[in-house]
């Protein structure tokens, strides 16, 4: 399986590829990231649970942005995120560890949106792709640079 993010790559950005297991992905890696995902391994009620907390920038202007993916059958409507004080958006979720999802932003339910920071990309048969999500505690990208 393979997938290829398909934008024109931004100035002074560098070709990153990541190999995993189920994907094979090439994307473009600006310098200087805005962190989107970040993920927190922690257990409740003896369960291990992965805690991810989704962040879209305030420069991203939106009146909503929800989340959509095979988590929630991409439901359109059920996971919006919330604006924070700085104008930036934020959600929260519990996932099952050692899975592997695929998701994408929508914002004022008309513009998709992918996140640069997502663990891969795969192709989602509507010519663009769709994010990735791995919570394998384990899971580090192989990273190759090409110049």
């Amino acid at each position: 399986m393979s997938a290829i993010l398909s934008e024109k790559p931004p100035k002074g950005a560098k070709l990153t590829r990541f190999l995993h297991e189920t994907a094979f992905v090439l994307v473009w890696e600006h310098l200087e990231r805005f962190v989107m995902i970040t993920k927190e391994f922690t257990t409740r009620d003896g369960d291990e649970i992965v805690r991810v907390t989704f962040t879209v920038p305030a420069d991203k202007w939106s009146t909503i942005v929800h989340w959509v993916g095979d988590f929630n059958d991409w439901d359109r409507l059920s996971l919006p995120f919330q604006q924070n004080r700085d104008g930036s958006w934020s959600l929260t979720l519990e996932m099952e560890p050692d899975h592997i999802y695929q998701f994408r932003y929508l914002c004022d339910s008309r513009e998709w949106l992918n996140d640069s920071t997502a663990d891969g990309f795969i192709p989602n048969g509507h010519l663009s792709e769709n994010c990735l999500l791995i919570t394998k505690r384990d899971f580090h990208s192989h990273i190759i640079e090409e110049n």
